[in-house]
């Protein structure tokens, strides 16, 4: 009985790898069956290999058909004007038909004749020697990237043959025999192979042959290729420099095989190198970018690391342009997103109130217009914080946060100094959209302080509207018994840590200490006109303790023997301090005063300043120190200074006053010349005179002088020179005369001192 046991069980053991056996056959054959039908769908072998053929010895003549066949080479060796079709070898008939594959693969150095001169069409080829061919085939070269002692390994190495034997198989006789049914295993692997220069597989190459399609080849599982190749960024790194970035891994690309060309016009190309390239992205050097220009990429034949081609990869991207643009010609200098519907412009010039007109201004997404240059699309306010920006807003639509739009610029928009936006062609820059509305809140009232009785300060969360501030009947104060307290001065603080944000009343009555009030906001909108307080109210409390901060004389000091600067903390009443009748001037000891003939109020290293001007009659000298006393008028309603604090002492020099110089004369544009000068002047004749100035430059050897057509006064520092036309490749020098300074004193700057070179603007 246990017999029995022991044979059934011995049976089911035999039958079970019987049936694995046979499986592993089935599915072999279905293996060699799929390889056989994709190399007789390819036409490298045909559809009538009987059994016997397939169990025939390889010929020197079959490795060659199938050579050029699996090369996609088969109509060139056909149809090249018969180049292939006489052989030298003696044993090689032209009449026979595979004669020109056999020409071919000699001519290529794939395969030789022998040293009798003869080729051997019909003999025996073994693996090792098919093998070589292949290798060849691949551009692989002989005695460099393998040898006849290594051929195998190396065919392993590239995918040629898989079974692992073949790493050591080199130690074994060469000329075994090589069936065709085992060469087809071989051709079938090797259409996966890459070639080692080119890197495109065998099987992309029969597809850029036309011989088969990137679908078949994937339908056979010859080619993988899940991801089509494509650029994910071209990011312009700078005006002559792109990074390239890939969404797959990459072969070595050919700068030959890269293009890049304005979109709008195919003939205006940019000259390109590869610096460097990494598998996913190129670094590229470009010829000048025009910046925000769009250009187009396309890359062709490119080749990924599985050893597809693409025929064309292309994107688009912009040129560059720095995130911030410096230039004396009037451009947009920078782009600050502020909130889902506001974006704050920054030029290189400063710019008055004509560039609030929203006709300027148009804001594209992508190619679309998204926003149109009209009042009920969008509100343009130049900020008081900054005399070269302004900010946009959009009244009905937002943002989309993250996304990417364009602000496009007229160029006829002019500058502070009358030039043209980008010399008339307009100006653009882009932008990513920032989320949110207004920073999160609506203009409000953060404090308000009591400095006194009859003053206060009241701080805001953003800038406001200068305008709309300054009219003290915008606000009142209320007790809490209802007694309506008004408002008879609104000092706006544009100078200073204050500068746009806060505000000082003057009250007619008095405030009573410790007790509550309730300040009252008729209408006042924030800078960019996006929010605004409408009848609003803060209650307060008037403790008259909350200004920490008095105002105080910081330094005094000469610059010359006829010029003083006193620098203070806090701003000053500016009508009274350019008024010099506020100031007495003593020489230390001396009970009698000097006068001075002007005083200018200004801001000088962050500091509220007065500048004073003695007559050409006085002067100072370094041997004495001086005294300047100034009047309570000076100060802000609510500010105070003692007696003692009211006085200022400082050391005299004997420095002369020198006349204003030219210290700076740029082109900023094609007619026009800035200046600025080495002190204040006066607008007044001579320095608005246009025969005050003259241009001197050559013309083909010849010395020329022109005239300008108008000198316009900016402030006490600038000029603004224009003329009928400059060119930027002349080189120029501004010949000018005597200046009057700001003190109303005509001074003569010397002779050697009357002409300033003038630089090409950048």
């Amino acid at each position: 009985m246990k017999l029995n046991k022991r044979l059934v069980s011995l049976f089911l053991i035999l039958l079970l790898c019987l049936m694995s056996v046979l499986s592993s056959t089935a599915q072999a054959n279905s293996d060699s069956s799929s390889k056989y039908n994709a190399l007789i769908k390819l036409s490298i072998v045909d559809d009538e290999l009987t059994d016997n053929k397939l169990n025939s010895t390889l010929k020197r003549w079959e490795a060659a058909v199938y050579i050029v066949k699996i090369m996609g080479k088969e109509k060139e060796v056909l149809s090249f004007d018969n180049a292939y079709a006489s052989s030298n070898f003696p044993d090689l008939n032209d009449s026979d038909w595979y004669t020109p594959y056999i020409n071919y693969c000699v001519a290529q150095g794939l395969m030789g004749g022998y040293s009798n001169g003869n080729f051997g069409p019909k003999d025996a080829i073994s693996e090792k020697a098919f093998l070589t061919v292949a290798l060849r085939a691949l551009e692989y070269e002989t005695n460099k990237d393998f040898a006849w002692s290594n051929v195998y390994k190396t065919a392993y190495t590239i995918g040629l043959v898989t079974d692992k034997s073949y790493e050591s198989k080199d130690k074994e006789n060469s000329t075994n025999v090589y069936f065709i049914k085992d060469t087809l295993s071989t051709l079938y692997n090797m259409l996966k192979v890459k070639m080692k220069i080119s890197k495109i597989s065998v099987m992309q190459g029969i597809i850029n042959s036309g011989i088969s399609t990137k679908e078949e080849a994937l339908s056979m599982g010859l080619i993988a290729d899940s991801t089509a190749l494509s650029v994910s960024s071209v990011n312009a790194l700078d005006k002559n420099k792109l990074q390239i970035t890939f969404n797959e891994k990459v072969e070595s690309i050919d700068e030959s095989c890269i293009e890049v060309y304005e979109s709008s016009s195919s003939t205006n190309r940019l000259t390109l190198k590869i610096d460097s390239q990494t598998e996913l992205s190129l670094i590229v050097s470009t010829s000048d970018q025009t910046a925000l220009k769009e250009y187009t990429l396309n890359i062709y034949n490119a080749v990924d690391k599985e050893g597809n081609m693409s025929d064309l990869v292309t994107s688009t991207f912009r040129g560059y342009r720095s995130a911030v643009t410096t230039s004396d010609f009037f451009k947009i200098s920078r782009i600050e997103p502020v909130d889902s519907r506001t974006v704050n412009v920054y030029f290189t010039h400063p710019i008055n109130s004509n560039s609030e007109l929203p006709q300027y201004y148009e804001i594209y997404q992508g190619d679309r217009l998204f926003a149109e240059g009209v009042y009920n699309s969008i509100r343009v306010k130049c900020l008081s914080s900054d005399k070269t920006a302004l900010s946009i807003s959009l009244t009905s639509q937002s943002f989309t946060e993250g996304m990417e739009y364009i602000i496009k610029i007229s160029g006829d928009l002019y500058s502070l100094y009358g030039v043209r936006l980008n010399e008339g062609t307009g100006d653009e820059i882009p932008f990513q959209a920032k989320g949110g509305e207004s920073n999160g809140a609506q203009l409000e009232i953060t404090d308000i302080i009591s400095l006194d009785s009859k003053n206060l300060e009241v701080y805001f969360n953003m800038p406001i509207d200068s305008f709309y501030a300054k009219q003290f009947l915008n606000y009142s104060v209320i007790s809490s018994s209802g007694v309506v307290i008004s408002v008879n001065k609104a000092t706006f603080f544009d100078e200073g840590a204050k500068k746009g944000i806060a505000v000082r009343l003057g009250l007619v009555e008095s405030l009573s200490k410790s007790k509550e009030y309730t300040l009252t906001v008729n209408f006042i909108q924030d800078a960019s006109k996006q929010s605004s307080i409408s009848e609003g109210e803060k209650k307060f409390t008037s403790d008259f303790s909350g200004y920490s901060s008095s105002q105080q004389i910081v330094d005094a000091y000469a610059i010359d023997s006829r010029t003083v600067i006193i620098l203070f903390n806090q701003p000053l009443n500016p009508s009274a301090a350019g008024n010099a009748s506020n100031y007495n001037f003593y020489r230390s000891g001396f009970s009698s005063s000097m006068s001075f003939s002007k005083a200018l109020y200004t801001f000088v290293d962050n500091y509220y300043a007065v500048k004073l001007f003695l007559p050409e009659a006085n002067s100072m000298s370094s041997k004495y120190s001086y005294k300047v006393r100034v009047s309570s008028a000076l100060l802000l309603e609510g500010d105070s200074l003692s007696s003692n604090q009211l006085q200022v002492e400082f050391s005299g020099s004997s420095e002369d006053n020198y006349a204003p110089q030219i210290e700076d004369a740029v082109i900023i544009s094609q007619d026009t010349i800035l200046l600025k000068l080495s002190a204040e002047i006066t607008p007044d004749v001579p320095n608005i005179l246009v025969s005050n100035y003259s241009l001197e430059y050559t013309d083909s050897g010849i010395a020329m002088t022109k005239k300008p057509l108008s000198v316009t006064y900016i402030d006490d520092k600038t000029l603004v020179v224009r003329f009928d036309s400059l060119r930027f490749d002349n080189e120029y020098n501004l010949r000018y005369g005597d200046f009057k300074d700001y003190a109303g004193i005509t001074l003569k700057p010397g002779e050697t001192k009357k002409t300033a070179k003038v630089r090409q603007g950048k």
